[in-house]
């Protein structure tokens, strides 16, 4: 007997309820509903987003992502949700692919930017992603390695973006924003704050 799970995903006005393996990807599903649908759908022309509604943050799903993995970051399977949205038209979407995936490890990089702990609390400081996935953020470029904060390692956390509705909420004072979520469920955590 196979293991399997539902997740719900939108589309448009309607909703869908399909079966998930451990094996079933984002293109799997973004294929399975392009067979009931009558609009033309395929990985070429969509994507889908994972949307952590209990945050507020949304994020396009690499195309070969196992939906499963993603799900294991809910705290329950109903809680959140996917959405299958027309793929970007400037071509961002052409990083989710596999082939599209950085062959060598990147160099450190630094970039002074708002940071925020806690919503509407924003703090200009330097953040920096080195080689080996960890993120810091320090008030100074050259700081010591004692003035430095880690915020996380990106083997277990992913970029996300804010709904519409959460900025408000957070009130960014620039227009891009964007923010750093575990891939862990919250019950990982003794504070809720982190």
């Amino acid at each position: 007997m196979t293991d399997l799970q539902r997740v719900k995903i939108k589309f448009d006005d309607a909703l869908f309820n399909l079966p998930i393996d451990p094996e079933t990807t984002a293109v799997d599903l973004i294929l399975a509903i392009s067979t009931i649908v009558a609009k033309a759908v395929n990985p070429e022309t969509h994507t889908l987003l994972e949307s952590f509604t209990k945050l507020g943050l949304e994020r396009p799903l690499r195309r070969y992502e196992r939906i499963r993995d993603v799900m294991n970051s809910w705290d329950r399977d109903t809680q959140n949700g996917l959405i299958l949205v027309p793929a970007a038209k400037d071509g961002k979407d052409r990083d989710l692919k596999a082939d599209n995936a950085p062959r060598e490890q990147p160099e450190d990089c630094s970039v002074y930017l708002y940071y925020s702990q806690k919503p509407g609390s924003w703090n200009q400081r330097w953040v920096t992603l080195r080689t080996d996935g960890q993120i810091h953020v320090a008030k100074k470029i050259d700081a010591r390695e004692k003035d430095l904060t880690r915020i996380c390692h990106l083997s277990d956390f992913d970029v996300y973006t804010p709904t519409p509705a959460q900025l408000t909420k957070v009130k960014p004072p620039k227009r891009h924003c964007m923010a750093i979520k575990s891939q862990e469920r919250s019950s990982m955590f003794l504070s809720k704050a982190n």
